[in-house]
């Protein structure tokens, strides 16, 4: 009888691998607890199977069949199972017609196991190894295998995970991911116009298994409900009474009790190498935001960095000292539980400034000689010197200027990435000289232009064709198809064939590029795009920057709702755009309306993007822009949102300084003086609409920047005056020349206004860059 016999033997009597026989052993469970333990305990043990838990219990419980037999004994227990679908076959024919038909049209409805892969994290996008899915598969996640009718839609597919992975439940919507084969990375499928079906995933694989990951919260990666000490059958324990309240409790549920009795009782001391012994409870703790992630922690090497480097830091304190009772004591920083989108905060200088003499003095005397000790003295100490470091970096606020002089300073001269560009395909040559082996970001670039017949023009780049090639690259990356919206008010498309060519990353290593190596502002990105660059992607919506007009219009319609019967029929309107958001509600209430609104402005501008925003914001770690953006938000904002500032004839006047001729007295000083006028009544037809040129193309012209750079020209622009024929001439040139890597404008002379005016507009049109006329 089975009662004689142990858990493992009736487990491989029931033909049980013997990966969960070893699983039942290790969790010490016996016979007398089998029927005590649920379903979802014995699937967490391996053996998910209706029958063989229904096998188990019956043959724990000393009901076993006599039959001898293995094969015998399932061949019984499967009948009892099926028997209630035997007896609707065998009373088929009795039925009526009517019933008849209804039970063929449920028959008619099959089903299919499909597998899917919960990962925990949103950012998740590769295979996990062999050790990662024994892991997350002890936490509740990892593989899970769903029954789905073959006419599931969303809202199924989202049912039957939340209910074999309850966790998912808190991830408010989850992405879809696929493994490309031969890819260790995962790509998010993009949903159809009707959204996600059993259909649709099958038409991409039938075998393969699918990945889903959290949209806007990490899954809780603590143990899993029927793993904790309450609910967990735990044989022989002992119990043990709680030193500091004297309650018992057992052995393997006492360090949770713990970590909830708020223990006083007496600490492990800590001795450190010169001797002395810490038993205070005080400690002094140094909480930082980190930049980068929140779990983010700082080591005495990377304090020691912080300390040395003269770059920008990986964390900057924020100045709360706090006197806490820990486990154990010592000065060491911790990371803020607040992440920077939660809290935005104004732009740091600490990572450029100097710092505090007595608060680098101080912690670096501790980091050398190793003494962390928390006495009185020195944390009062240390209190004051990091206090007068931060009121010290809070007077001096960066401006953008000297953020990106820090940054131009990792760009290496003596190396070089060459590009070979033609001005009417400027897009695609751009993407094959960022996607070549040897391109570097912190390069300096070396820019060819070819015409027509594909000839070079010009010789060494000295900086003209540079800056000439990053301003039309900006034009280009601004329309290009990352990019969806108004040209000034731009947001991350999803364009799927972008996205496997790889073009988010190349556009954000663009991005950097043309602010670092041009000190070009970009002045298109909608706030939106900027605040999930710049805080993580818990930043707010807003419903303004969708580019969609009918997705646009239906959260529009929510949101003037003004009753609930309104709202309830805006909301069916925009029912296919709530299913692939995964926002179905139950609406009860009229002030319902703005939380579906927001959740479908984030879904559409941020969640659904998802994948291209973190392919974008990889590019732009280049030069350490992303990082120096979560770092000095506010200062960067005006670069990547503000428009450019519009060209006056006051500012060009002002811009130029004037090379001319000594002599007051001489022919050529009173030929220039009257060129001078020309040029200044030129500029005020231009500011009056008069002319055929504008401000942007004379600066183009002379220096290959259509707008005057962020840290500023590092010579200024002179204008001098062709007097005599150059080499190769016969005569003085009729028209403008311009030398553009040192930002010389050169006028012809003329006798009369109109000329002037003529050769000039004539010219400047007419001229490709590199300011030959």
């Amino acid at each position: 009888m089975a009662s004689s016999s142990g858990i493992d033997d009736i487990l491989r009597d029931m033909a049980v691998p013997e990966s969960v026989i070893n699983k039942f052993m290790d969790e010490k469970v016996t016979k007398e607890v089998v029927h005590l333990m649920t379903d979802e305990q014995l699937c967490s043990l391996g053996l998910r199977a209706v029958g063989l838990q229904v096998l188990l219990r019956s043959r724990c419980s000393g009901q076993r069949p006599e039959s001898n037999s293995s094969a015998e004994t399932v061949k019984v227990e499967k009948a009892k199972l099926f028997a209630p679908y035997q007896r609707l076959k065998g009373d088929r024919g009795q039925s009526s017609n009517q019933s008849s038909t209804k039970r063929k049209r449920k028959r008619a409805v099959s089903s299919s196991y499909v597998k899917f892969f919960v990962l925990p994290l949103c950012t998740s996008n590769a295979l996990p190894t062999g050790k990662s899915k024994s892991s997350l598969h002890e936490l509740g996640l990892g593989e899970h295998v769903v029954r789905l009718d073959e006419d599931a839609e969303i809202g199924d597919i989202k049912t039957a995970l939340e209910e074999s992975c309850p966790k998912l439940k808190d991830g408010g919507g989850f992405d879809i991911l696929k493994a490309e084969r031969g890819e260790k990375r995962l790509s998010v499928l993009v949903p159809p116009k009707n959204g996600f079906s059993l259909q649709y995933l099958r038409s991409l694989s039938r075998t393969c298994i699918f990945y889903v990951r959290p949209i806007q919260k990490d899954l809780d990666m603590s143990t899993t409900v029927e793993e904790t000490d309450d609910q967990r059958v735990v044989v022989n324990d002992v119990l043990v009474d709680c030193i500091n309240c004297s309650k018992s409790f057992s052995m393997s549920s006492m360090k949770r009790h713990r970590e909830s009795c708020g223990s006083n009782g007496s600490r492990p001391s800590v001795i450190y190498p010169d001797g002395q012994q810490l038993v205070s409870d005080e400690e002094v703790v140094i909480v930082a935001e980190p930049i980068d992630s929140p779990a983010t922690t700082t080591s005495t090497g990377d304090l020691r960095a912080f300390l040395r480097s003269n770059e920008l830091p990986h964390m900057r304190p924020t100045g709360r000292l706090t006197n806490t009772h820990t486990a154990t004591s010592g000065v060491r920083p911790r990371p803020s539980t607040t992440h920077p989108a939660d809290q935005p905060s104004e732009p740091s200088t600490s990572g450029t400034q100097p710092r505090s003499a007595s608060y680098r003095s101080y912690v670096q005397q501790c980091i050398d000689d190793m003494d962390l000790s928390s006495d009185d003295e020195d944390c009062t100490i240390m209190s004051v010197a990091i206090m007068e470091n931060i009121q010290a970096n809070k007077l001096d606020e960066l401006p953008l200027s000297e953020i990106l002089k820090t940054l131009t300073e990792l760009i290496e001269e003596e190396s070089s990435s060459k590009f070979n560009v033609n001005r009417a395909q400027l897009w695609e040559c751009a993407v094959r000289g960022f996607r070549r082996v040897s391109f570097r970001a912190s390069n300096r670039l070396s820019v060819h232009f070819t015409d027509s017949i594909g000839t070079m023009e010009g010789a060494i780049d000295e900086g003209g064709p540079r800056r000439e090639f990053l301003t039309l690259l900006r034009k280009a990356l601004q329309e290009s198809v990352v990019f969806e919206g108004q040209l000034d008010n731009r947001v991350l498309s999803l364009n799927s064939k972008a996205l496997n060519q790889g073009l988010y990353k190349i556009a954000g290593m663009m991005a950097a590029v043309i602010v670092v190596h041009g000190s070009i502002k970009l002045g298109f990105l909608s706030k939106t795009t900027f605040h999930v660059m710049a805080y993580g992607y818990t930043a707010k919506a807003n419903p303004d920057d969708i580019p969609d007009y009918e997705v646009k219009a239906h959260i529009e319609s929510i949101l003037g709702a003004t009753s609930l019967e309104a709202l309830t029929a805006a909301t069916e309107q925009a029912s296919a755009l709530i299913s692939m958001a995964g926002c179905f509600r139950a609406i009860k209430a009229i002030e319902e309306k703005d939380s579906l609104a927001r959740d479908l402005t984030r879904f559409y501008l941020i969640d659904r993007a998802r994948s291209a925003y973190e392919s974008f914001f990889e590019g732009m770690e280049a030069l350490g822009v992303l990082q120096s953006v979560r770092q000095h938000p506010k200062a960067w904002e005006e670069c990547f949102c503000n428009a450019q500032e519009e060209l006056s004839s006051e500012i060009l006047e002002k811009l130029f300084k004037y090379e001319l001729t000594a002599d007051a007295d001489s022919n050529r000083r009173k030929a220039e003086n009257s060129t001078v006028a020309f040029w200044l009544d030129l500029l005020l037809d231009i500011q009056d609409g008069a002319s055929e040129v504008s401000f942007d193309d004379i600066l183009m012209f002379t220096t290959g920047l259509n707008r005057i750079p962020i840290t500023g020209f590092h010579l200024q622009p002179k204008i001098e005056f062709l007097h005599e024929a150059e080499s190769g001439e016969a005569e003085p040139s009729k028209f403008p020349k311009a030398q553009t890597c040192s930002y010389v404008l050169k006028l012809p002379i003329h006798g009369a206004y109109e000329t002037f005016k003529e050769k000039m507009e004539f010219g400047i049109l007419s001229a490709h860059g590199f300011g030959f006329a």
